[in-house]
C-alpha cells in the first residue's frame, strides 16, 4: 500500500481513537473518585470502563508513533527526489549553457567568414572566448574544432543559432544581460584587428535583431564597447574616439551642409591622428558610424566619459563640436539642442559652457580651427613644445594684451565673460576666478590627451591669461 494512503488511514483511526480514549479514561477516573468519596459500592462502574479506555489510549499512542515514522520516511524520500530533480535541473542547465556556447562559436565563425582572412590576433581572441566558456582542455579543444569546422562550411544558419539561444535563455531571469554579453563577445572578435568592417557590422546587427535586441539598446552596447575598448589602451585613444562619436552625434542632426562639415571632420582627424594609416582608420570608423544610422544611433556613454575625462578634455571636446557646427557658418536649432544636451550629459555647468563659448569665439577668430593656418605646424608639436609656448606666453603677456586691445579682438566685457565674473565684482573675486581657471585649464591637464589637445589647451590658456591682463589693466591691479 502507498505510504501516503497508510498515513491518511492511520490519521483517521487516530482521530477516532483519541476522543474515545480520552473520554473513556476521564469518565473512569471521575467514577472512581466519585465512588471513593460518596458510595464505594459504585466503584465497579468506573473500573469497568478502564479495560476499554486504556487499550484505546495505548493504541492511539502506537498509531501516532507509526504516523510519525511514516512521515519521516516520506520526508526523506521527498528530499531524495528533490535532490535528484535539482541534479537533473543542473544537468539540463549545463546542457543548455553548453548549447548556447556552441551557438556563440558558430556565430563567431559566421562573422569571421565575412572577413577576408583570419588574423592571429583574431584567433587569439577566439581562443580567449573559448577558454571563458569551456573549462576543461577537452571541451576547449572540441570548441576550437567546431569553430574551424564552421569556418570551413559554406553557410551557418544565423536564424537557427539565434532561435536556439533564445529558447535556451527563455526562462533565464538575466537574459538581457546574457544577450548583451554575447554581442560584446562578437564585437571583441570583430575588433581584434582594430578594424570594424561593414560586413562584420551587418552580420552582428542581424544577430542582434534576431536576439530581439532593440536598435537603441544595440546602440548603447556598441558605443559602450567602443569606449571601453579604447580606454584599455590609454586616455588619448579614449579622448580621440570620443571626438569621432560626438562628431557623428552632432552631424546626424544636419544633412544640409554635409560637405563643409565633413571637410572639418577630416581636418580634425588630420590634427589628432598622426600617421596616414591612423587617419585612414579614424575616417573609416567615423563614416561607418554615420553610414550605419539604420543599425544603431550615434550616442556616447556619457557616464563613462564623465568618469574618465577631465575638465580640459571635456572643454576641448565641446570646442571641437562647436567648430564642426560652425563649419558652414550657421548653428541650426537642432544642432544647438544636441550641443546643449551633450554639455549637460558631460556634467558641464551652464556658466562653464558660457566661458567655453567665449573662448571658442576668440580661437575661431584666430583661425585655430582652419586647416590653412596649422597644417604644417601640427605634425611636430609635442608636449614639451606646448609647455615652451605656454611659458613664452606667460613672459610676454603684456605684449599680448596690448596687441589684442590695439586690434580690438578682446574687449573688457569679453575678458570678463571669459573669466566668468561680472564687472561689478571685487578685485579679490576677479583674482580668485582667474586662479581657479588657471588651475582648471592648465595645459598640463591635457598631457595624456595627445599633442593636438595640448596645443589647443595651450591656446585656451593663452586667452585666459590675456583676459586676465585686460581686466587687470582696466582695474589697475598690481
Amino acid at each position: 500500500m502507498n505510504r501516503r494512503i497508510k498515513i491518511i488511514l492511520l490519521s483517521i483511526l487516530l482521530s477516532l481513537l483519541c476522543p474515545f480514549a480520552a473520554l473513556g479514561n476521564l469518565f473512569a477516573v471521575v467514577g472512581i473518585f466519585y465512588s471513593i468519596f460518596n458510595d464505594i459500592s459504585t466503584i465497579t462502574k468506573g473500573l469497568l470502563i478502564l479495560p476499554v479506555s486504556i487499550p484505546a489510549l495505548l493504541l492511539s499512542i502506537k498509531v501516532g508513533n507509526k504516523i510519525d515514522e511514516l512521515e519521516r520516511e516520506d520526508n526523506i524520500e521527498k528530499r531524495k527526489e528533490n535532490h535528484e530533480e535539482k541534479k537533473n535541473d543542473d544537468t539540463l542547465k549545463e546542457i543548455r549553457e553548453r548549447n548556447i556556447y556552441n551557438e556563440i562559436i558558430a556565430l563567431i565563425a559566421t562573422i569571421k567568414k565575412s572577413d577576408k582572412e583570419l588574423m592571429q590576433c583574431e584567433l587569439d581572441k577566439v581562443n580567449e572566448i573559448i577558454k571563458k566558456y569551456f573549462k576543461s582542455e577537452e571541451e576547449q579543444k572540441k570548441a576550437l574544432e567546431l569553430f574551424h569546422w564552421k569556418l570551413g562550411t559554406t553557410k551557418t544558419d544565423i536564424n537557427t543559432c539565434c532561435k536556439k539561444i533564445n529558447e535556451s535563455l527563455y526562462t533565464n531571469t538575466n537574459k538581457r544581460e546574457r544577450k548583451k554579453e554575447i554581442i560584446q563577445d562578437l564585437l571583441s572578435v570583430a575588433y581584434a584587428d582594430e578594424e570594424f568592417l561593414n560586413r562584420e557590422s551587418s552580420v552582428i546587427y542581424s544577430i542582434a535583431k534576431k536576439l530581439y535586441i532593440e536598435k537603441e539598446e544595440y546602440s548603447d552596447i556598441i558605443m559602450d564597447f567602443e569606449l571601453r575598448n579604447k580606454q584599455k589602451y590609454n586616455t588619448e585613444s579614449l579622448f580621440k574616439y570620443s571626438i569621432l562619436i560626438l562628431f557623428a552625434e552632432v552631424l546626424s542632426a544636419d544633412n544640409k551642409q554635409w560637405n563643409s562639415k565633413l571637410n572639418y571632420v577630416k581636418y580634425a582627424i588630420h590634427r589628432y591622428y598622426k600617421t596616414d594609416n591612423e587617419q585612414k582608420i579614424a575616417l573609416k570608423k567615423f563614416l561607418f558610424i554615420i553610414n550605419n544610422k539604420d543599425k544603431y544611433i550615434p550616442k556616447a556613454n556619457y557616464d563613462f566619459l564623465k568618469a574618465n575625462l577631465n575638465d580640459v578634455a571635456k572643454t576641448e571636446l565641446i570646442m571641437e563640436l562647436l567648430a564642426v557646427v560652425y563649419a558652414d557658418g550657421t548653428m541650426y536649432n537642432r544642432e544647438k539642442e544636441i550641443i546643449n544636451k551633450i554639455v549637460e550629459n558631460l556634467g558641464i555647468e551652464h556658466d562653464d559652457f558660457v566661458r567655453i563659448q567665449e573662448i571658442f569665439k576668440k580661437k575661431q577668430q584666430q583661425n585655430h580651427y582652419k586647416e590653412k593656418e596649422h597644417q604644417s605646424s601640427n605634425s611636430n608639436y609635442s608636449n614639451s613644445q606646448g609647455k615652451e609656448d605656454y611659458q613664452k606666453e606667460e613672459s610676454n603677456s603684456n605684449n599680448q594684451r596690448n596687441h589684442y586691445q590695439s586690434k580690438g579682438l578682446m574687449s573688457g566685457k569679453e575678458a570678463y565673460d571669459i573669466l566668468g565674473v561680472d564687472m561689478s565684482v571685487s578685485d579679490a573675486e576677479v583674482k580668485k576666478a582667474y586662479r581657479a581657471m588657471a588651475i582648471k585649464y592648465h595645459p598640463d591637464n591635457a598631457a595624456k590627451l595627445g599633442e593636438e589637445a595640448i596645443r589647443q589647451a595651450t591656446e585656451t590658456m593663452k586667452l585666459i591669461n590675456i583676459a586676465w591682463e585686460v581686466v587687470k589693466e582696466a582695474r589697475r591691479i598690481k
